[in-house]
């Protein structure tokens, strides 16, 4: 088994009350062009068929995330995805690198031997944006947005011993930060949000488009 095997994800995923819900997950790209993983996408979306028990608006949210590689001129389309939902459900975006590493070993004594079995815990890092849309009387989208942050700067190992053996156990160091963002209405419902670089220091921004829908304009499954 090998103690740290990378492998990347992107997930969209939207908590609605009342059991209307909109997710999407992908894992084509991650900040580690090196990750490597198998693809998969799952789409939810709120049951368009029904008008919202609570009368508010139903609308499109679309994403896109964008990197601009070090000596680059134009910025790369590294994922899009969409979620239709009501007004006031809060949505995320996570674009992670989850890395597998051994955080330590459970011993077990049967008899006259003993056995150490590995515990293998996984570390998301990466960026997680939440997202509340809101429409305002005048009938403009906007709303408020939070980007979280997650980095990890280092896998160290640590060399010990359980009985004759020798074993290694991998401590990572982490760095967090949050902001939030107030996403003013305007006409267009249109927002490009700079997330700042990344540990290989190419610049990411985050596209929104926010687009009013009618139960008969929203996508059926």
């Amino acid at each position: 088994m090998s103690p740290s095997a990378p492998f990347s994800c992107v997930r969209l995923a939207v908590a609605a009350a009342f059991g209307l819900c909109a997710a999407a997950c992908q894992a084509p790209t991650s900040f580690d062009s090196g990750a490597q993983g198998p693809a998969e996408e799952h789409l939810l979306q709120v049951d368009a068929g029904h008008e919202d028990p609570l009368g508010r608006p139903m609308v499109r949210v679309e994403f896109e995330l964008l990197r601009l590689e070090p000596g680059a001129t134009e910025y790369e389309l590294v994922q899009e995805t969409a979620i239709v939902s009501w007004e006031g459900s809060l949505g995320s975006l996570s674009v992670l690198d989850q890395q597998a590493y051994v955080a330590r070993f459970e011993v077990e004594i049967a008899e006259d031997s003993a056995i150490a079995d590995p515990v293998v815990e996984v570390l998301n890092s990466g960026w997680t944006v939440e997202i509340l849309p809101h429409r305002s009387p005048e009938g403009l989208w906007g709303g408020a947005l939070k980007v979280h942050e997650s980095e990890l700067l280092e896998l160290r190992e640590y060399v010990t011993t359980l009985g004759s053996h020798a074993v290694t156990i991998q401590i990572p160091e982490t760095r967090s930060r949050s902001r939030s963002t107030a996403l003013l209405p305007n006409a267009n419902g249109h927002w490009t949000i700079g997330l700042g670089p990344d540990e290989h220091a190419a610049q990411w921004i985050l596209d929104v488009r926010m687009t009013e829908q009618t139960v008969s304009a929203a996508p059926q499954d």
